[in-house]
Order: structure tokens, then sequence, then C-alpha cells
């Protein structure tokens, strides 16, 4: 990356984006790390400038679905327990995806980002993923919220394929790791039955308590 001080908003900005998600919008910027100033917005376009200028980050415009207002997981498993109602879970996750896309502008790590973290950068969504990632998005800036994040790792996707952690067809969003105990983290896109049954089977298999948000 080109020479620039970052602050520590920066740095979170850069980790967020390059090891944990993929991307982040503006507004999402904004609200997490702009909130206190008199126009979050506008503060947060001139920074994701000067980082763009950097070399550090890229802002494209794109269309996605509204951005899931997400606070709480709409299904929880503990290994051992019984299985949640996968049909009616299937149902619950397609009806909430019909809205239309509208107009959105992103902010992604470059590959120069990436490698500077030993994370991942340089790829933009495709349009059949940014929706989902940018709802992913908002768990894991609501998960930043809780104390818990402190002592705890979240894993993401791109890190779990490095390391082989699905299987054919299946891999999972997010690996979170808090002392004594890991589980799954997933943003439900419009899964059928089949494959939440799949995804339960992996999960149990390991062991691995999940949310499905």
């Amino acid at each position: 990356m080109n020479s620039i001080n970052l602050t520590a908003r920066d740095l979170a900005l850069i980790d967020a984006l390059t090891l944990r998600i993929r991307v982040l919008s503006v507004e999402q910027i904004a609200r997490t790390w702009f909130a206190d100033s008199q126009d979050p917005c506008r503060n947060a376009m001139r920074r994701i400038a000067t980082l763009t200028q950097a070399g550090a980050v890229e802002r494209f415009d794109a269309h996605a679905r509204p951005e899931l207002a997400l606070t709480q997981p709409i299904a929880v498993w503990m290994p051992n327990g019984p299985a949640p109602d996968l049909e009616g879970l299937s149902y619950q996750l397609a009806r909430r995806w019909r809205a239309p896309a509208v107009p959105v502008s992103v902010v992604i790590a470059t590959r120069v980002a990436g490698t500077w973290t030993g994370g991942y950068g340089g790829r933009r969504p495709r349009r059949s993923e940014i929706s989902h990632d940018l709802s992913l998005a908002g768990v894991y800036l609501h998960w930043l919220q809780r104390k818990s994040h402190e002592t705890a790792r979240w894993i993401s996707e791109a890190t779990l394929r490095k390391h082989g952690f699905g299987e054919r067809g299946i891999l999972p969003d997010v690996l979170v790791e808090e002392p004594g105990r890991r589980h799954i983290v997933e943003l439900g896109g419009v899964y059928g039955a089949v494959k939440l049954r799949a995804f339960h089977r992996f999960c149990a298999l390991r062991g691995l308590a999940y949310e499905i948000w």
C-alpha cells in the first residue's frame, strides 16, 4: 500500500474486509466507525477515498436486496439436541429475501491489503453473492458489539476453505472460536430443506453448535 498513517479505525476496517467478511456498504462503515461524527456518511466517504488512493480499498456501485436487520439468530442448535424444524426454517428464510434489489455503494479490500494482513482481497462479490454478503457483514458488525468478541475469533469462509474445512457443497460462512467452545454462524439464504438437512448433518457429525441468522 502507498504511504499513509493508518488510524485504529482504518486498521479495524481493513481487518474486517481482509480477514472477516468480503464486503461492506458505505452505510455500514458510516454507522459503525463514523457514528460519532457530525455527518457519518460524508466522513466515511472521505476516509474511504483516502484509503482508495493508498491502495487499501476499492469502492464501487452495485445492486443488492436491502440488508436484513438481524439482531439474533433465527435458529440455534446445540450438539445432541433435537434438530430445528428444517422445513419451517426453509420457508422463513425464503420469505425474507423478496424485496427488490436497490443501488448500494460498497467497499472491498484490495489484493495488496489482503497480502499485507495475510488475508484476502481484490475480488468483487458476484451479483448472486452481494445481498448475502452485505447481510452477513451486518451480522459481523452486530457481533463486534458483543463484549465476548474480544476473546473470540471470527474465522471467515475464505480461511475455512483454505484449510479444507468444508466438504462438497457445504462450506459454512463463519466459524467462531471462543475459549472452550466453537460454533458455526451461517447467514441463511434461500435454502431448501434438503440443503438445511445437509448443513445440519455436517455440523452434527463434527459436534459443532450452529446459529442460522
